[in-house]
């Protein structure tokens, strides 16, 4: 280290080099993954409109087999197509009742539940070592 910019070699050159390699190492890191972010971003919003698509043509479809299973329902069983687009619809919220109900059931986790945790860990720890 003859050519330090912290004068004579010793420790605080050595400490100086340390902290530029650190602090050189963090910003390869940073620069590392604001590319990682952008390209990631971009991914996920292609990934986003491909699902809206795809969920609205599903949505179609779907409402489309409906209307059509009505009316080949009523033409079965001779039965009125109100009674059963009637029935249809009161499956359909009964179904929707019970998927709510699944879904805060298995949901009621909060996110990032163990990140919480180290984090109230390491604020017990702080803690302790603040004590006399």
């Amino acid at each position: 280290m003859p050519n330090s910019p912290y004068g004579k070699p010793g420790f605080a050159a050595l400490a100086g080099s340390v902290l530029d390699s650190i602090l050189a190492y963090l910003d390869a890191r940073i620069e590392l993954f604001k590319v990682e972010s952008r390209e990631a971003s971009t991914n996920l919003i292609r990934r986003a409109l491909l699902l809206v698509v795809a969920a609205v043509f599903l949505i179609f479809g779907y409402f489309i087999a409906i209307v059509a299973g009505v009316a080949l329902a009523a033409a079965h069983f001779e039965t009125p197509w109100e009674y059963i687009a009637l029935g249809t619809a009161a499956a359909h919220a009964a179904l929707g009742i019970l998927a709510m109900l699944i879904a805060r059931t298995r949901f009621s986790r909060p996110l990032f539940e163990h990140t919480l945790k180290e984090i109230e860990k390491d604020r017990e720890w702080l803690q302790e070592r603040k004590k006399p």
